[in-house]
């Protein structure tokens, strides 16, 4: 079975990420630049050759997930591999991908693989685990605290408390107590408080007569945050303690999980959205050509999705700014921004707002208000007890009729309505065009 891939060149080498066709035997038929660079290997070169040719470190690997689609025709996501490249010295490199079937008359003819590259992602989860081993280190020879507990035992001679018997600066700076020496542990912090965990754990050590390390969360009258204590039995009943604060390095440990989750749950909207395109591109284009144009198009709105949301770390993008980014490839003098006043669009519905602003846009030049002459088509957007407005409305157009079937364009719009809080959209096919209107609370 003969698959025909020559006229996806422009949507493969605009995709934001490295894409590849491989047929039954693992050889590519089609390949990216963006995967061409990542491979180290033209992408002309990469036709007709297999990934053991290609990527011989990650090929083995490869192998049985890469069959298992053509097997079973169910995708396989998230799949991990790390190795070199030939083109490249020896080095290890990680990339994430997701392999997707394509089927031609009922059958799995090829297979669709997208590819992240997380090297350098990696490296940084890497180093900062060797910055918590020096920190580790360096806590232990040169702590910010350090202090002495002396075992307090009851008649029965179990450890009910610890008493400090040395304590430096730095130590009754953390405690907010001072003195510290002579004042027991738990009348401190008494029971049911933050150290009850850390005071188990202490008892444990002297115990074993041993080392160990425990990361726990303090609160007092003025701090509240993480300490971290390096334990050293010093006899039967002593013990040292260093301790840091940490407080610093956890709430970067926090960012970064969030950050990592953030940056999976895009990758993962990006393919989901790119796949959907190419979908419904093929099943309604009605030319090879006429193929490419759309997906071209709708790839290019993509884009610009993108860029708002790596330009707009905050979370949010403005509509003034998400409208004009939208409908920038469409420079016509009868298509207006009015604008309205100052609303953020959430990053969620980012994508699909501006991929539905375009497909308005779109059809509104095709079919709508903007393929005739004297029409026109304005947007403009209000806030109204606690909603956000935002009115598509087109003028001086054709009788337009309402779909009969649901389309992209449908799927866009309910996909934006999950995106939004409370999302709404209604359209209006009235006499002189289209009134689009999407509703949210802000």
């Amino acid at each position: 079975m003969e698959l025909d891939l020559s006229d996806f060149r422009e949507l493969f080498d605009a995709a934001p990420v490295g894409l590849a066709v491989l047929d039954q035997e693992l050889r590519y038929l089609f390949c990216n630049d963006a995967l061409a660079v990542m491979n180290g290997v033209p992408a002309g070169d990469h036709i007709g050759r297999t990934i053991a040719e290609i990527v011989p470190g990650v090929a083995g690997d490869a192998d049985k997930p890469f069959r298992s689609v053509f097997e079973t025709g169910e995708p396989v996501l998230g799949l991990h591999f790390t190795g070199d490249v030939s083109a490249n010295a020896p080095a290890q490199r990680s990339w994430v991908e997701n392999v997707r079937p394509i089927f031609r008359e009922g059958r799995v003819a090829a297979i669709l693989v997208s590819v992240q590259e997380v090297t350098a992602l990696e490296e940084t989860q890497r180093a900062l685990q060797a910055s918590e081993e020096a920190l580790q280190v360096s806590q232990a020879l040169n702590p910010d605290g350090f202090a002495i507990l002396r075992a307090v035992r009851s008649v029965e001679g179990e450890i009910i408390d610890l008493e400090w018997e040395y304590a430096n600066p730095a130590a009754q700076r953390a405690t907010v107590v001072s003195p510290l020496v002579g004042r027991r542990l738990l009348e401190i912090a008494p029971a049911g408080g933050a150290l009850d965990n850390a005071f188990a754990h202490y008892v444990q050590t002297l115990k074993d007569r041993g080392t160990s390390a425990i990361e726990f969360p303090y609160q007092n009258g003025t701090f509240n945050g993480w300490f971290r204590t390096t334990v050293v039995a010093i006899d039967a009943e002593r013990i040292a303690i260093a301790f840091a604060d940490i407080t610093k390095r956890k709430r970067h440990e926090e960012a970064l999980t969030i950050a990592l989750h953030e940056f999976r749950h895009r990758v993962k909207n990006l393919l989901a959205v790119v796949s959907s395109l190419v979908g419904h591109a093929r099943r309604t284009a009605a030319t090879p050509q006429a193929l490419a144009e759309t997906i071209q198009r709708q790839l290019q709105a993509l884009g610009t999705a993108q860029d708002l949301l790596l330009v707009e770390d905050a979370g949010a993008v403005p509509l003034a700014e998400l409208a004009a980014a939208a409908l920038r490839p469409f420079n016509v003098a009868d298509l207006q921004i009015e604008g309205g006043p100052d609303i953020p669009a959430p990053t969620a519905a980012v994508l699909p707002f501006t991929l539905a602003l375009h497909e308005l846009a779109t059809n509104a030049m095709k079919h709508g208000a903007l393929s005739r002459e004297g029409g026109r088509a304005l947007i403009s957007w209000k806030l109204q007890d606690g909603r956000a407005i935002v009115v598509w409305r087109e003028t001086g157009g054709s009788d337009v009729a309402a779909p009969t079937r649901t389309g992209f364009g449908s799927k866009l719009f309910k996909m934006l309505e999950q995106r939004l809080q409370k999302g709404s959209v209604t359209l209006d096919y009235q006499p002189e065009g289209l009134i689009a209107t999407i509703a949210f609370d802000v």
